[in-house]
């Protein structure tokens, strides 16, 4: 983000001018994404007035309002419905401030991110499950294993689970190998190489199913 540190409160980036709202200094604490809106929300203030962009509208949400006073900022992230109603937590980001990594990430039941001397994720814990990560001296994953013994192993595009072939990556997607039969998964890419979507051959056409 650009600008003074800590300016940024809020801003819609679904319109060519972004709004901003300054406020006192404080570092990014949570930040909430949906379809719809983008939301930055800032630590120490659990009792102040949040804003939020949706519609190009600006709606004041007070930390009462949300059910979330005395609570973290963490707690409180939610996603603003079409109803107007604050509902479920969407995607949540605990943020390292000193070296700008994800330290978890709620959504996907991700309670823990360490990262080793490379700023590469060392273990993960997940759904009460501890996962250990390991790299080769340039920084490419090769295998990842949990505390049961489990184990992955990436090969130059192969993917073994505990020793039996997974699948086969490609520039287009994945060849993925289970009880005997191949299933061929393709990749949507917007212009900055990031997948959108993850798609399959079904009768009829394709099947999203990521």
């Amino acid at each position: 983000m650009a600008g003074r540190k800590n300016r940024i409160k809020v801003t819609d980036m679904r319109g060519n001018k972004p709004w901003l709202k300054s406020r006192q200094r404080s570092r990014v604490a949570v930040v909430v994404r949906s379809k719809r809106t983008f939301l930055i929300l800032c630590e120490g203030q659990t009792e102040a007035d949040y804003f939020l962009a949706f519609s190009n509208e600006r709606i004041a949400v007070t930390a009462h309002d949300l059910g979330c006073a005395g609570k973290s900022l963490v707690d409180c992230a939610l996603q603003y419905r079409d109803d107007g109603s604050f509902d479920e937590v969407w995607c949540v980001y605990d943020l390292d401030y000193s070296r700008g990594n994800v330290k978890a990430q709620a959504n996907k039941q991700v309670s823990l991110i360490s990262y080793n001397i490379f700023n590469l994720p060392r273990q993960i814990t997940k759904s009460g499950q501890v996962f250990e990560v390991i790299y080769d001296g340039a920084g490419r994953k090769l295998a990842q294993i949990d505390l049961q013994g489990n184990r992955k192993d990436y090969l130059a595009g192969l993917e073994l689970n505990n020793g039996s072939f997974e699948s086969l990556y490609h520039p287009q997607g994945r060849a993925a190998y289970s009880n005997g039969s191949w299933s061929y998964q393709y990749v949507l890419q917007d212009h900055l190489g990031n997948t959108r979507a993850v798609f399959k051959n079904a009768v009829g056409g394709g099947v999203i199913i990521q």
